[in-house]
């Protein structure tokens, strides 16, 4: 994302609470997630300039006005990044974070959690319907994960198994209506 637009993000969560010092909304405390950290390419110099703002946030507690070129002095905030890799250009920045690793769930066990929120979907479909679901389930699932580890994307270095993708094939199952698709025939040319 552009810098400036990360930097918007930060400073609509924060007002003036004396001179040049900032703080969380109604005077909360402030969690600010920064999810996928990894994905910002570098400039042609190799700078990643949302790293840096997160950096220079992290380092001196402060971030400059763009207008009126004075420091911003935030306080009252936490922050938690999340991102699938790190390569040398943002171990700087992720030098400021604790780290730990969170493994995604097995295939066996996203058909698992797949089958059972589309049985729940089709309960009020045919029989024939039904017996679709742990195929539908699986055939997604297999699909997706086998594009992952045979399919080449193009992506950087970012290349991971999605379940999003899962989840939206399973999510337009769930718009199927029962008086209008409810043969085995209709339920399988929708998925497909």
């Amino acid at each position: 994302s552009l810098c400036s637009h990360l930097q918007d993000s930060i400073e609509c969560c924060f007002e003036r609470k004396f001179g040049r010092v900032f703080g969380p909304l109604s005077n909360k405390k402030l969690l600010l997630v920064i999810e996928d950290v990894h994905l910002p390419i570098p400039d042609v110099q190799g700078h990643r300039c949302s790293h840096e703002l997160l950096r220079q946030i992290l380092d001196s507690g402060f971030i400059y006005d763009r207008q009126h070129f004075s420091q911003r002095i935030l306080q009252g905030h936490c922050i938690i990044a999340a991102s699938r890799s790190q390569d040398d250009s943002s171990s700087r920045l992720m030098s400021h974070f604790l780290k730990f690793q969170v493994y995604g769930p097995s295939r066996d066990v996203l058909i698992s959690i797949f089958t059972n929120v589309l049985s729940s979907a089709f309960s009020k479909m045919s029989d024939g319907v039904r017996r679709l679901v742990p195929a539908i389930a699986r055939s997604t699932v297999d699909v997706v994960w086998d594009m992952h580890e045979n399919v080449s994307l193009d992506m950087g270095s970012f290349s991971v198994f999605n379940t999003h993708m899962v989840a939206r094939v399973i999510e337009a199952l769930f718009s199927l209506d029962s008086n209008d698709h409810d043969s085995q025939n209709t339920v399988l040319h929708m998925w497909l």
